[in-house]
């Protein structure tokens, strides 16, 4: 988005679940670094050629990105609060 320009942008395209990777758009805009940095982080993308692909927001995070279909927030949560399943 460019308020100067009066520009909105959209990018959708498909990726490999196995393999998800995708080169960096920071050649056409610089402020995706910090986009793809959380993309990254919270669904599991490499961006090729993005030089800060490091923890966001998530501190010491070990399980699948949390955003992905396949993620168990339910599990995930009993797991964390030591909650039975209701």
């Amino acid at each position: 988005h460019s308020y100067e320009k009066k520009v909105v942008v959209l990018i959708k395209t498909l990726i490999s679940r196995e393999n998800p990777s995708q080169k960096t758009l920071m050649h056409l805009w610089e402020q995706a670094r910090t986009y793809e940095r959380e993309i990254h982080e919270m669904f599991g993308v490499f961006f090729e050629g993005n030089p800060r692909l490091i923890p966001f927001i998530l501190e010491d995070w070990k399980g699948i990105p949390p955003m992905r279909k396949d993620f168990d927030s339910r599990k995930y949560s009993q797991y964390i609060y030591d909650t039975e399943a209701e």
